[in-house]
């Protein structure tokens, strides 16, 4: 409970509170009555850490989601963040159909068909393994800047075929 009442957020304070008590249910079980630690200490060192996690995984997802800061209208008022965009907005319209995604999938799939063999391995590596223009450089023997031109060169080619008439070229 000493951790716990640390924060100032109701909500994290409980999840971090259900945490906690699993750290310390997991600590019963797991510990070790032949071992040279003391039941306490290894309690306490598993909640301490336990805590330490929690906030280190926390503060890595709020690193990754954007927040609107609430503003001050010309009347002095605080209004949320959220109320600067329009709410004409039609979302449903803009989500995207099973059909176009279908459409876009098989339009995508075509203009990877027409790149190179050696164009379509590096976008493969580049976007599908995440690997660094760097690493790849490094496995096939080339400079980074060999990389870089070939990888400049594909991407302008695939936006080429992308951005042209999908229908009249297919039909060819």
């Amino acid at each position: 409970m000493h951790y716990t009442n640390r924060t100032g957020n109701r909500e994290f304070r409980e999840d971090l509170e259900s945490y906690l008590w699993a750290i310390l249910l997991e600590s019963i079980y797991s510990f070790d009555l032949k071992g040279a630690v003391p039941f306490p200490g290894f309690v306490k060192a598993g909640i301490r850490y336990g805590y330490m996690r929690y906030w280190k995984r926390e503060r890595l997802r709020n690193h990754r989601e954007i927040h609107i800061p609430d503003r001050i209208t010309e009347d002095g008022e605080v209004t949320f963040g959220m109320d600067i965009f329009s709410s004409g907005e039609n979302i449903a319209d803009m989500i995207m159909t099973a059909d176009e995604e279908q459409r876009l999938r098989a339009r995508l799939v075509w203009a990877l068909g027409r790149l190179s063999p050696d164009q379509r391995d590096l976008l493969r590596r580049v976007y599908g393994e995440c690997q660094s223009l760097v690493s790849v450089s490094e496995e096939l023997n080339c400079s980074r800047q060999a990389i870089q031109r070939r990888h400049e060169r594909a991407l302008r080619k695939l936006r080429r075929y992308l951005t042209t008439d999908f229908k009249k070229l297919r039909v060819h």
